[in-house]
């Protein structure tokens, strides 16, 4: 598979742990999406949700100015 697939894919799931309160596995998921390029505001902002679910509220802060 292309990586921008994958990318979409691990979006995809990482959205769906979030919404089932898998918040840990959110944040692997839709970490592993923007390594493989996802830079979508769904993505960013579904990792930052996923990472204050989880108490890291400092991770869910940190801007990434390549996005801005």
């Amino acid at each position: 598979a292309f990586p921008e697939q994958c990318a979409t894919t691990q979006n995809n799931l990482g959205n769906a742990y979030l919404l089932a309160g898998r918040f840990e596995s959110a944040v692997t998921a839709l970490e592993d999406a923007r390594y493989l390029g996802d830079t979508s505001a769904r993505s960013v902002l579904g990792l930052a949700l996923a990472h204050v679910g989880v108490g890291n509220g400092a991770s869910a802060a940190v801007g990434d100015e390549q996005n801005c």
